[in-house]
């Protein structure tokens, strides 16, 4: 089995900070990519000057160093360091591809300790800081690597799977809202298809048979309501707890569904003073910030939580 060491990242890398260059949305003569915050989770930062730049290679680890998201990583990108990135360059103890799974997994321990007052950094000393514990065989750290990589491409599969089948549900929920059934079961022929079966609405054309009617008026007729989640002066951030019940806001609702992973709670006596923004079954719960498509109806496992500030609680009549 081979050897394990630990050693301070300062003890395996190089520093060496982006500088200020010339840039534009287009490849200029004498340019390349320019390697910004984009550029490390998969996006485009444009392109820039080569003059006086600190290029990376594709052995480099580029590591976020200035902003919100200091401490991300990127690896195998050839071009131009922005001056808000650093380049680490392995001094041959710890493969780059390993280095970067190292930092990679250390992105969240790297923003705790991230300093400055205004814009934030990745602290000055994580060079003497941060410490890894890594197979000094080369053979082992590239094994190591491999069942990491394979991981990540099973990961990127099923990410692809898992879109192309929401891009299909999307379409489906199109179809059913804008053409309907027939008595068969069966979605209705296309309004070019069939125009005698449809209508014209203020908010298109939709089944002859249907109506169209304003939210308010469907609340009002089943005695239901809509309201906002509890005020910022009726709940603060620093009464969340680590136990308790959940508080759902909106970075929760994802795909129609309300995740657990990293939700707020509060205590129970604090949510039972809350009791009208408590979930029941049957409820929507729909943002009312950031992304607004997000929402999600609300089952057995979401009854009695708390709808957040930054959402909707929709109540139709009837609902106990």
């Amino acid at each position: 089995m081979s050897d394990w060491v630990i050693n301070q990242l300062g003890d395996l890398v190089d520093f060496q900070k982006g500088r200020k260059v010339e840039t534009s949305q287009f490849q200029l003569l004498g340019s390349e990519r320019y390697l910004g915050a984009s550029s490390l989770v998969g996006g485009h930062d444009g392109y820039a000057s080569t003059f006086q730049s600190v290029q990376a290679n594709k052995n480099d680890v580029l590591m976020l160093w200035d902003g919100e998201r200091s401490g991300l990583v990127g690896h195998g990108l050839l071009g131009v360091v922005s001056s808000t990135v650093s380049k680490l360059s392995s001094n041959g103890k710890i493969t780059s591809s390993l280095l970067y799974y190292y930092l990679l997994q250390n992105f969240e321990w790297i923003q705790n300790r991230r300093t400055g007052t205004g814009v934030p950094h990745v602290p000055k000393d994580l060079a003497r800081i941060l410490k890894l514990k890594y197979p000094v065989d080369e053979k082992h750290q590239k094994i190591i690597v491999s069942i990491l990589e394979t991981i990540d491409r099973s990961i990127e599969k099923t990410e692809a799977i898992i879109h192309k089948y929401q891009q299909i549900n999307a379409g489906l929920m199109h179809d059913l809202f804008t053409r309907g059934l027939t008595a068969d079961g069966k979605l209705r022929p296309h309004r070019e298809q069939a125009p005698e079966l449809y209508q014209e609405t203020s908010i298109g054309w939709i089944p002859r048979e249907w109506k169209a009617k304003k939210l308010s008026d469907i609340l009002i007729d089943s005695g239901g309501y809509l309201q906002t989640g509890p005020f910022g002066s009726q709940l603060h951030a620093r009464e969340y707890t680590s136990e308790g019940v959940p508080v759902v806001m909106p970075q929760d609702i994802n795909g129609g569904k309300i995740g657990i992973l990293d939700i707020a709670r509060i205590p129970e006596k604090r949510a039972q003073i809350l009791h009208r923004h408590r979930l029941k079954i049957g409820d929507i719960i729909i943002a009312r910030r950031g992304e607004l498509n997000r929402a999600a109806a609300i089952t057995e496992i979401e009854k009695n939580w708390v709808c957040g500030t930054g959402c909707f609680l929709l109540r139709l009549g009837g609902v106990n």
